[in-house]
């Protein structure tokens, strides 16, 4: 049996971990490639015997060679938390052979008095309590490993509770829900496997399943009597909020009740307003300034905006709501107001040729004047955005939200808080102009056609008007039967499947192709362009089956060829704003979801709006 002192240990995203070591003879380095999760945690700065068997490659804990000194002092001992200065280097790399076995002894036995003859204070105790704790986190790792936890995670729950506080943690099994996936829902043979197996956490596992798909709110008389049993328990645990029969993730209530207490503080004080009689005043200066007082066709529109703290509007054309912006950014500046901001999500596209862009993640903290913002694209904020982009503003500021009806998603969170600001606040539709239509390929109606075309081009994506439309799409597309490239918490992918990574702050979206795993990261094929994914930003991303996409996620990601696949009533309208953006259409196919026999979930949630006028 060979001994290694190993020197990095790799976690690859496609479940392989690669060990690097050093043998103690000829310093010689070596490197294991393990297939299967190791049984034993493999900590860096530790020696290990390393025996092969039957494919299989185990390591067991061994004490430190002397040969392997000079590495251990030259990288402080291969502990994160310690620093040796030059000076103690020096010294503990002048000593003897004996010295060198004498000093290693007091450290695994802990004898700081022998310890402090080879390295002086404070140094000494910084040493021997790293190296103990090294000790101890082995012990907890290797236990988190038997209970059926793949070595990364493991490590990364002894980091997060501490090594003393992962045995305690199947005392409290809410806390081990977070490091549970779907690896365990298939497996029943550990500890960790029987712990997915509960009603609480079967219970967390559908309403996260239902939330992703807009359902945020679950009635108790929805649920299977073997969850139902469960919802006491995650109340008692503060995992769910319930009211009444209907119940809710404590995130998601978080979220959706920090926007409602957001606008009941942003409504609460005091806001000017202005007769009609000023306003008209202002139009005929208006006019005599652009000569476009008969072609006005918003003037309703852009005084009720003018005298709301919020209002929403609805708009079919890029044209018509630039030109309302212009209108309402003229109309207020005569007034005497400020020149309003325009927030974006960073696309590229028309937003008025009147206002100042501003990105939504960097508004600028108000000092008490009146601000006006102009929100464009608002019916792609999820809650969580909503709820930042809302933080951002004033009692003092008027804000504008336009949604453009062609490129909503249907049956989504997104259009439920539309919907519900819809109600609460002033809302009107900005007419489309009219004008010629430009021509668009003809609707198909064979979802196979438009699977097929992915299929034979990777580089094509599918736009759709649903995200239950894009999971249908996704599966068909998916590939089967390829090495596993990606394993994430709830999800594998293969080579060749189509990725769309997010992330949140700053919002970004990527998408790609998988061609391989490597010790770096991903190897990944976008468009022609082949590129690299690194292992954090893959980690820190949500992941997810790209093949088809929503038409927000297609423009942060960049696509620049697509086809549209949507309901018979949305096709063409999102067709022409995918023209509009810039994306070059290959085809559009119309598709009923109703009649692919796909389960609809139910859009959900609390009310957002002000409880108190």
């Amino acid at each position: 049996m060979a001994t290694s002192l190993i020197v990095k240990v790799i976690h690859r995203l496609d479940g392989t971990v690669v060990v690097k070591g050093v043998l103690p003879w000829n310093q010689r380095r070596v490197v294991f490639r393990l297939e299967r999760a190791p049984t034993t945690a493999i900590l860096l700065g530790k020696t290990y015997g390393v025996r092969r068997s039957q494919e299989r490659i185990d390591f067991t804990l061994t004490s430190t060679s002397a040969a392997h000194w000079h590495l251990l002092v030259k990288h402080h001992f291969y502990l994160p938390e310690l620093y040796l200065p030059r000076r103690e280097q020096v010294r503990l790399l002048a000593l003897s052979t004996q010295g060198i076995s004498a000093a290693l002894l007091a450290l695994e036995q802990q004898d700081h008095r022998a310890l402090c003859m080879y390295i002086s204070e404070p140094y000494a105790s910084q040493l021997a309590y790293h190296f103990h704790r090294q000790s101890c986190l082995f012990d907890a790792a290797t236990f988190m490993l038997e209970s059926g936890f793949c070595h990364y995670q493991a490590l990364n729950i002894c980091h997060l509770h501490g090594p003393g506080g992962t045995r305690a943690l199947f005392e409290t099994p809410a806390k081990a829900f977070p490091f549970l996936g779907i690896r365990h829902l298939q497996d029943n043979s550990s500890t960790a496997s029987q712990l997915a197996s509960t009603p609480s956490y079967q219970l967390i596992t559908k309403m996260l399943t239902d939330a992703k798909r807009g359902a945020t709110v679950l009635n108790a008389l929805d649920l299977p009597a073997s969850l139902r049993s469960a919802l006491p328990d995650c109340l008692d645990k503060n995992l769910v909020v319930g009211h009444h029969d209907n119940f809710q993730l404590m995130g998601h209530h978080l979220i959706q009740s920090s926007i409602r207490s957001q606008l009941q503080t942003l409504t609460h004080a005091f806001f000017p307003t202005y007769s009609d009689r000023e306003i008209e005043y202002a139009y005929v200066r208006y006019s005599s300034l652009y000569g476009a007082l008969n072609d006005s066709d918003h003037g309703q529109l852009v005084g009720d905006a003018i005298n709301s703290r919020f209002s929403i509007f609805t708009y079919s054309s890029n044209e018509s709501a630039s030109s309302f912006c212009d209108e309402f950014s003229s109309i207020l500046q005569i007034l005497g107001g400020s020149e309003p901001g325009i927030v974006h999500q960073g696309l590229s596209g028309r937003y008025g040729s009147e206002g100042h862009l501003v990105n939504w993640e960097s508004i600028p903290a108000g000092r008490g004047e009146y601000r006006t913002f102009i929100v464009w694209d608002f019916q792609w904020y999820s809650a969580v955005e909503v709820s930042l982009l809302l933080g951002h503003f004033t009692p003092c500021d008027r804000v504008i939200f336009l949604c453009n009806q062609k490129t909503a998603v249907d049956g989504s969170l997104n259009s439920r808080i539309v919907n519900q600001l819809q109600g609460y606040f002033p809302s009107h539709h900005i007419e489309p102009p009219l004008g010629a239509i430009s021509s668009l390929p003809s609707g198909h109606s064979s979802l196979d056609q438009a699977v097929a075309g992915l299929q034979a081009d990777p580089n094509l994506v599918a736009i759709c008007d649903s995200y239950q439309l894009c999971e249908v799409i996704n599966e068909l597309v998916r590939e089967r039967g390829k090495p596993v490239a990606l394993e994430t918490q709830w999800d594998t992918y293969s080579k060749g499947d189509r990725l769309l990574l997010k992330q949140t702050l700053p919002k970004r979206v990527s998408y790609a192709r998988l061609v391989s795993t490597d010790d770096r990261g991903l190897r990944v094929e976008t468009q022609g362009r082949h590129w690299r994914i690194d292992t954090e930003t893959v980690r820190e991303s949500v992941c997810a089956l790209g093949a088809a996409m929503t038409i927000d996620d297609a423009l942060h990601a960049g696509v620049r060829r697509a086809m549209v696949v949507a309901g018979v009533a949305r096709m063409l309208g999102l067709a022409r704003a995918v023209e509009e953006y810039g994306v070059d259409l290959v085809g559009a196919f119309a598709h009923d979801l109703s009649n692919a026999g796909a389960s609809v979930v139910g859009v959900s949630m609390q009310r957002i709006t002000p409880t108190v006028e």
